[in-house]
């Protein structure tokens, strides 16, 4: 009996960022039922990217939003990423975070 092998969401982040790297080999932890595929992107990406199968993309604040809904482990954070404000101030603190980290973007 063959199972249908059914196209993956890919994480795309900044292999060339040791930050980045360090957050989805976090991520690949919590990824229990292996829902995503992971994809090195160009060394000059600034955010995250998740790309779904059906054309769907979304980057930085709002891919990590997404994240929660395919990783159950992440289910308790809902109530932060989806809070009243959040997708104003949820994208400015990531920009934040992104630009602080140590490599170069």
């Amino acid at each position: 009996m063959n199972k249908i092998q059914r196209a993956k969401p890919k994480l795309i982040y900044d292999n060339d960022c040791s930050f980045c790297r360090d957050s989805v080999r976090a991520i690949k932890v919590i990824d229990l039922w292996n829902k995503l595929d992971y994809v090195p992107g160009p060394g000059d990406l600034s955010e995250m990217k998740l790309e779904f199968p059906n054309g769907k993309s979304y980057g930085g604040f709002f891919a990590f939003r997404q994240l929660i809904w395919l990783l159950p482990v992440l289910y308790p954070m809902l109530i932060i990423f989806y809070f009243p404000g959040s997708s104003i101030l949820g994208p400015k603190v990531y920009r934040w975070v992104a630009g602080r980290r140590k490599c170069r973007i």
